[in-house]
């Protein structure tokens, strides 16, 4: 099916954001909303996603994909950026769709962009379903990840004092850098609060997709444990792993070929 990818600014001022949409020729079935990953994660994941958003569109979707505030092309540095700036990123993304005919969408997300949508849609108060790539089951989780990267540049004889000096700081208030980002003790207190518990409260189906493993396998037990927690708030859920590279963590160009038949197979499931 004829696709056509249209690049664009939404939003005016400081709040223009970066946004690519993919769309079919004709009617779309409905709409998907790509939330993206946190940081240096984000960059390495964008070939993968491409890859994705084009199926997606192909198969009668309307796509879009926006960069937060200080991420990728937006306006506006790393250090800029608050959790409530991004989640009113989403918002201008929402209003987009609504203008389009599309009152509803499904969440596609990725790693941190698992959290921020759940927030989005726990302080909105929306119900929508999802489709979660490879999920961070809390931001305390990913803000320690990523605070670890200081410790390959500075993993010498006080490597062992770094994440508490950049916990103080944190706490203190400062910003702190880490691999080139810029980050506050706003943003890192907004990540630190957000968790996939947040998606207790809703009905609205979601699947989860785990890569890394052979087709098939198991799920990861942090995952297990969040589905079983999902399900017994009365969430319908799907799961499945798939067989593939950790795209998003590495430096060169990786791709996951049986990450995108998964999740159209799902993605019918959430419809």
């Amino acid at each position: 099916m004829a696709t056509h990818r249209h690049v664009f600014f939404l939003g005016t001022g400081s709040r223009q954001r970066s946004c690519v949409a993919t769309r079919t020729a004709g009617p779309s079935r409905g709409a998907i909303l790509h939330v993206h990953a946190f940081a240096e994660e984000l960059n390495r994941s964008r070939p993968m996603c491409a890859v994705a958003a084009q199926a997606f569109a192909e198969a009668g979707w309307l796509v879009l994909q926006i960069d937060g505030h200080g991420c990728g092309d937006s306006l506006g540095e790393s250090g800029d950026a608050t959790w409530d700036s991004w989640l009113d990123d989403l918002d201008q993304a929402r209003a987009w769709l609504q203008a389009q005919g599309h009152d509803r969408a499904t969440l596609w997300t990725l790693r941190g962009g698992c959290l921020l949508a759940a927030s989005w849609l726990q302080h909105r108060g929306l119900d929508w379903p999802l489709l979660l790539w490879q999920p961070m089951a809390s931001g305390k989780q990913l803000l320690t990840q990523f605070l670890r990267l200081r410790l390959v540049d500075d993993g010498g004889p006080e490597g062992k004092h770094i994440m508490t000096q950049l916990r103080q700081s944190l706490a203190e208030g400062r910003s702190v850098d880490i691999a080139g980002y810029v980050i506050s003790a706003v943003l890192a207190a907004g990540l630190e609060a957000a968790s996939l518990d947040a998606l207790k409260t809703g009905q609205a189906p979601l699947a989860l997709i785990e890569v890394g493993g052979a087709t098939g396998t198991a799920l990861s037990p942090a995952s297990e444990t969040q589905l079983a927690r999902w399900r017994e708030a009365g969430r319908r859920c799907d799961a499945t792993v798939v067989s593939g590279p950790k795209f998003w963590q590495s430096y060169d160009t990786r791709m996951a070929p049986d990450l995108v038949p998964a999740s159209l197979r799902l993605l019918e499931a959430l419809a």
